[in-house]
């Protein structure tokens, strides 16, 4: 499941990146 995150944050652009890794935080800390 993470090797299939990180092959999709891998495409994204350098924003996208950075908000997905935002709300990545977000929802580990949630847990």
């Amino acid at each position: 499941k993470a090797q299939k995150i990180a092959d999709k944050v891998g495409q994204l652009s350098p924003e996208d990146k950075d908000r997905v890794l935002k709300r990545a935080e977000e929802l580990i800390e949630e847990v």
